[in-house]
């Protein structure tokens, strides 16, 4: 289990830079097909092994448990998905002289480290490592949005860093301020920010402390999971971001950004009692769906983007906020509704024109035939049902 988790974190980040110091198309492409069958694999084998059981460390660096795993599946199953329709997506624009080796070797580099930056954040045991995560994985996917390099791409990757900045550095205080608590109980040591130590002092931890904490974790993650009023990044980043990017921001960044706030959530819990987080989640959920309907009947034009829509999907699931139970529905879902399995093929025919639709499909070596395969698995099994409460 402990080499298998260490092969599911590191598979990205060999690729990746493979990716960048080779000059050979058809071996990039070939690292990138080895990568999603090893991360596909490798994150099989890891909720096999912890979803029902103890959780995995490996040193002092790497904690996974069961809600870990469920996340790596995520991550897993989309992530593999996903580079195999970036590999049909970019042949089918180098092939047309739209992009040239050099921006191909880039695009996957930068994907691998998007991905790479995610798997960490989920599967370390330090909070100040998983900021660090996510703060790497906000700079990869601020250069893929912005990809195409024309200028409402560059508008939209700017927008982007812009506010994900802001919103993790409100994260950084958040972080600072349960250290400082922590650390007063546990004293000056590395201790007083891992997971496992946080969760078993809990309870002696100063109760105004956390809740200012966690006040500004929600809003600092809150603002990479698009939660309203935070949101406005939503609409020109998955508009202008390549096809493949779209679907990775939608169903991995945003499910790894909810994934913090949990985490936090569960030391707050224990601290304060789950009605203090609980009714600031649902406040933000009923002014995610309030102010998205609002955007909808003011400017018509919005029913068109991604980010009401976005944002209905991503906040007024109160099953999703939980962490409800009816988990494996939840995740069918949640794949469903923003995997690649439905969102890249669709995004693609949205821009590329019907007219286009065998160039975007691509060939078989594309990876549609995967996406389209593992949308009518998820679409049409039991986990397709979305969770009690959710839209």
């Amino acid at each position: 289990m402990m080499w298998t988790l260490v092969l599911l974190v590191i598979a990205p980040i060999l690729a990746g830079l493979g990716t960048l110091l080779i000059h050979d198309r058809r071996v990039v492409e070939a690292l990138q097909y080895g990568q999603a069958v090893i991360l596909l694999a490798a994150g099989a084998h890891v909720v096999a092994g912890v979803g029902t059981g103890e959780p995995a460390t490996v040193g002092l660096l790497l904690y996974t448990d069961a809600l870990s795993a469920w996340l790596d599946l995520v991550l897993a199953v989309v992530g593999t998905t996903g580079t195999l329709f970036a590999l049909g997506y970019l042949d089918e624009q180098f092939d047309r002289g739209l992009i040239s080796l050099r921006r191909f070797r880039q695009f996957f580099y930068l994907f691998d480290l998007f991905l790479a930056s995610m798997l960490i954040a989920v599967n370390v045991g330090d909070v100040a490592l998983m900021w660090i995560a996510i703060e790497g994985s906000t700079l990869a996917a601020a250069l893929l949005i912005a990809f195409e390099r024309n200028r409402a791409a560059l508008e939209a990757g700017w927008k982007f860093l812009i506010l994900g900045s802001v919103g993790i550095a409100l994260a950084l205080f958040g972080t600072i301020i349960l250290y400082y608590t922590s650390e007063h109980v546990l004293g000056v040591t590395s201790d007083a920010l891992r997971w496992s130590e946080l969760y078993r002092i809990a309870g002696s931890l100063d109760p105004t402390a956390i809740k200012v904490a966690f006040v500004f974790v929600l809003i600092g993650y809150g603002t990479k999971a698009g939660v309203a009023p935070m949101h406005s990044w939503l609409p020109d980043a998955h508009t202008e971001a390549p096809t493949p990017v779209s679907a990775m921001l939608s169903a991995n960044m945003l499910t790894v950004a909810v994934y913090a706030i949990l985490r936090f959530k569960a030391v707050v819990d224990r601290t304060v009692g789950a009605a203090f987080t609980g009714n600031l989640m649902i406040g933000l959920g009923l002014l995610s769906v309030a102010i998205a309907a609002v955007l909808r009947q003011v400017d018509r034009l919005l029913r068109g983007r991604v980010g009401p829509a976005a944002i209905r999907a991503q906040n007024a699931r109160p099953g999703d906020w939980a962490c409800s139970a009816d988990a494996t529905r939840g995740f069918g879902h949640c794949y469903r509704r923003r995997g690649a399995g439905w969102h890249a093929p669709v995004r693609a025919i949205c821009e590329r024109g019907a007219d286009h639709h065998r160039s975007v499909f691509g060939t078989a070596r594309g990876g549609l035939p995967v996406s389209v395969a593992a949308h009518a698995c998820v679409r049409h099994s039991p986990v397709s049902r979305a969770p009690d409460g959710a839209g």
